[in-house]
């Protein structure tokens, strides 16, 4: 047996896999050959001409502090059940992180159908979303009526653009969707049967949401807005709906506050562990970490990482007013040493040193350095509204 990229002709395949391994209809699997599939995004286990498991890569860039960086999304890895226990999915777990380090990704992130078995190569908890389940109700009250909701569609797509960018930015994350994201989200949308309203002030779209109704529930699937008081206008768009529905249900990001604006603010929030990140390259990710500008030093970090032997090594780093030199100093002891999933963690702003430390997956051998490290890696809020 033996791993390389597909072809056109194992569309077929791919589709047959698709609807076995994830139950999906035959729709929605052609859907995927037709608008997803990429032979250079796909690479499969072959026994022979028989294509036994396959996983996709696909090239995304995501916001990282407010730049943008190059992230490989893992996704749609599937094993036909004739080939499993015969560590294909593994294997090609493996491989996918050669190909996305030559491909120059920083990171890479996927949707876990197990955390445990993501995590034992390397991948680790990088998301969660705050769930909200609100009565219609709630909303009674919100925006002021100003402006005016119209349907959103392609057409429209450089104006969603727009606002989603301006939103998103301030997540690491975010996936900075390009005009191709965008028609694919849209297609989405179609597939599953979702509405799309934007929200206009002066002729200018000023905030979007998506959704579906079913069930007397209201299923906001993404609201995005430039500022607060547009939010309260989405909200109170939703509130339109009273007659249709009884229930709202949002995953919104976590650092959402509704709930502070609601009369009873007593309602059902949930935190719900979301995607997976992982460092692919340690040392590209820590030349674009943003380092504050009032900190000069140096240290080094020893990171622990079995699957990709270009991060199971050593860094020196040397720190001046938010410069950095990083330096691969091969494998010793290191003033800061952690497992990968812990150092994709810390870098990806998903916890902190603090955290870090008390978790007991970092250690940092001076207790100076340990205050100063909490100085430079600040914890962010992460998000992505994107599934793949």
């Amino acid at each position: 047996m033996e791993i390389r990229f597909a072809t056109e002709r194992d569309k077929k395949a791919i589709k047959d896999m698709i609807i076995y391994c994830f139950s999906r209809t035959d729709r929605y699997a052609q859907f995927f050959v037709d608008n997803i599939f990429k032979p250079e995004n796909c690479i499969g286990y072959y026994d022979g001409e028989r294509l036994g498991a396959a996983l996709h890569i696909y090239p995304f860039e995501i916001f990282f502090y407010g730049k943008t960086v190059p992230m490989g999304g893992v996704g749609s890895v599937a094993t036909l059940p004739e080939y499993r226990h015969c560590r294909c999915a593994s294997s090609l777990l493996i491989e996918a992180l050669k190909i996305m380090k030559d491909r120059g990704d920083v990171f890479s992130s996927l949707i876990p159908f197990s955390f445990a078995f993501y995590r034992k190569y390397g991948w680790e908890l990088g998301f969660h979303r705050k769930e909200y389940n609100l009565l219609m109700e709630d909303l009674r009250g919100f925006g002021t009526g100003k402006g005016s909701f119209r349907p959103v569609d392609f057409d429209d797509i450089p104006k969603l653009a727009k606002v989603y960018e301006s939103f998103a930015r301030s997540y690491n994350g975010a996936i900075c969707r390009n005009n191709e994201n965008w028609e694919l989200v849209l297609k989405k949308h179609e597939r599953d049967g979702l509405y799309r309203y934007g929200y206009e002030e002066g002729g200018e779209l000023k905030g979007y949401i998506f959704y579906r109704l079913e069930d007397k529930k209201f299923y906001i699937s993404e609201l995005i807005y430039s500022e607060a008081k547009v939010k309260a206008e989405l909200l109170r768009f939703v509130y339109y709906h009273s007659a249709q529905a009884d229930e709202i249900i949002w995953q919104a990001p976590a650092d959402d506050n509704t709930f502070l604006m609601l009369d009873n603010p007593r309602r059902e929030q949930r935190f719900i562990p979301n995607m997976m990140i992982r460092l692919v390259d340690a040392q590209k990710a820590l030349e674009v970490y943003p380092f504050p500008q009032d900190y000069s030093g140096s240290f080094t970090i020893s990171i622990d990482d079995p699957w990709a032997q270009w991060n199971n090594t050593s860094f020196e780093l040397d720190i001046e007013e938010g410069h950095v030199r990083v330096k691969d100093i091969g494998k010793k002891p290191g003033d800061v040493h952690g497992s990968i999933q812990c150092l994709s963690q810390m870098l990806f702003g998903y916890i902190g040193i603090k955290e870090a430390v008390e978790t007991g997956r970092l250690e940092v051998r001076d207790l100076k350095l340990y205050e100063s490290l909490q100085h430079i890696f600040k914890p962010a809020t992460t998000f992505v509204n994107d599934t793949y």
